[in-house]
C-alpha cells in the first residue's frame, strides 16, 4: 500500500495491507494468540535443546516444529486466516491449524468450539426442565514434574469416586454432568502446579428439596475420595441459567500467561498432560453432546466451497472471503489482509 488511506490509517501508515483490526474492529484476539503461539514455540525449542531424556527431547521438538510450520510450509499455526462478515460479526472458516495439545491457538479455539456447541444444545437440554450446580474440587499443588503421576494415582481415581458416591447418594435425581480439567501455575514456586476439576452437574428440581448436600458435605466427600490429610477447597453453587455455566467449565486448560511463562514449566507441563483427556461427559450431557468429542477442523462452520473469493452457505446465499495473513515488518507485527 503505497499511499496513505484514511480507511485504514493504522496500517497504511507503515506501509502493510489493511490489519485485521480495521477490517474487523475489536477482534484482537488472534492477534494475542499469534504472538503465544511463536513465544511457546520458542520454549518448548529451549526446552527440547537442554532436555536430557532424548525421548522427550524429541517430543518437545515435534511440537515446537509444528507450531511454527516446519514441517510443511514455514506457517507458524493459525498464520492464515480466513473470515466472512455475519450479522453476528466476522466468522473463521478456515485456518492452518497445527492441533497440538500445548498449542494456545488450538487450545483457544477447542474451548470456543466446546462452548459454542454447548449453547446448541440448549433447547434440548431445555425440555429436560433440569436444575444445575457449578462444581469446583481442588488439591494441594503438586510439582510440575509429578503432575501425570498424581493425575493418574491420585486425582483420576477421587473424581471417580467422589461421583460414584454422589450419583448414590441422590439416585434418580442425579442427571449427568459436564467436567473439564484445568492447572495453573503457582506464583510462590515456579515449579509446583495447582491442578483442579471443574464440573457442571445436571439435577432434578427435587433435588434442593429432598437431597440437598451442603458445601460442608461436598467438602467431606471430596476430602474422603482423596484420603487427604488436609481440608481441600471445594466450591459450589446452583446455576439459574444454563447460558452461564459452559462459560466458567469450558474457559480454558490453561492460563493464556502460563503458555509462555518460562522454559521449564510450560514444557514440562505439555509433556506431564500429554494424553490426558481435558474434558469429559455422562448422562445427559453425554448424550445431548457426543458430537462434541470429535476434534474436527477447530472450525465452526455451515458454509461449503464455492470459488476462491466467496463461500456459498446451505441457504445458497454468497459471502464475501477476506483472507488474512501475518506479516512482520521491522516492529510491526500484523494479519493483514491478502489481495488488498
Amino acid at each position: 500500500m503505497g499511499t496513505f488511506n484514511p480507511q485504514y490509517p493504522s496500517s497504511s501508515f507503515v506501509g502493510m495491507q489493511p490489519f485485521l483490526g480495521e477490517i474487523f474492529p475489536g477482534d484482537a484476539n488472534f492477534n494475542k494468540l499469534q504472538r503465544s503461539v511463536r513465544q511457546s514455540a520458542n520454549l518448548l525449542q529451549i526446552a527440547a535443546e537442554n532436555r536430557k531424556n532424548q525421548a522427550e527431547a524429541s517430543k518437545l521438538q515435534d511440537w515446537a516444529d509444528k507450531l511454527m510450520g516446519r514441517k510443511y510450509n514455514n506457517d507458524s499455526c493459525g498464520s492464515k486466516l480466513s473470515f466472512i462478515k455475519t450479522v453476528d460479526g466476522p466468522k473463521l472458516i478456515a485456518a492452518n491449524f497445527c492441533r497440538v495439545r500445548c498449542c494456545p491457538m488450538c487450545t483457544s479455539r477447542r474451548s470456543a468450539m466446546w462452548r459454542a456447541k454447548a449453547f446448541r444444545a440448549y433447547p434440548e437440554l431445555e425440555k429436560l426442565n433440569l436444575r444445575y450446580l457449578l462444581l469446583t474440587l481442588t488439591v494441594r499443588n503438586v510439582p510440575i514434574y509429578r503432575l501425570r503421576e498424581f493425575i493418574d494415582n491420585t486425582l483420576s481415581p477421587a473424581s471417580h469416586k467422589f461421583m460414584m458416591s454422589f450419583k448414590y447418594k441422590l439416585g434418580r435425581l442425579y442427571r449427568g454432568y459436564l467436567r473439564s480439567f484445568e492447572c495453573t501455575q503457582t506464583k510462590h514456586w515456579i515449579y509446583n502446579s495447582h491442578p483442579h476439576l471443574h464440573y457442571m452437574i445436571a439435577v432434578e428440581p427435587d433435588y434442593f428439596e429432598k437431597k440437598y448436600m451442603e458445601q460442608s458435605e461436598f467438602k467431606e466427600l471430596w476430602k474422603r475420595s482423596l484420603k487427604a490429610d488436609y481440608d481441600p477447597i471445594v466450591s459450589i453453587e446452583a446455576v439459574d441459567y444454563f447460558e452461564r455455566s459452559p462459560l466458567e467449565v469450558l474457559k480454558y486448560e490453561l492460563k493464556p500467561a502460563d503458555y509462555v511463562s518460562d522454559w521449564h514449566w510450560f514444557p514440562e507441563y505439555a509433556l506431564q498432560v500429554s494424553g490426558v483427556q481435558r474434558i469429559s461427559l455422562a448422562g445427559v450431557f453425554r448424550k445431548h453432546f457426543n458430537f462434541l468429542n470429535r476434534d474436527g477442523s477447530l472450525i465452526s462452520s455451515d458454509y461449503d466451497d464455492d470459488n476462491r473469493n466467496f463461500f456459498k452457505g446451505k441457504s445458497g446465499k454468497k459471502a464475501k472471503i477476506y483472507n488474512f495473513e501475518w506479516l512482520e515488518k521491522g516492529n510491526n507485527k500484523q494479519y493483514c489482509l491478502r489481495g488488498a
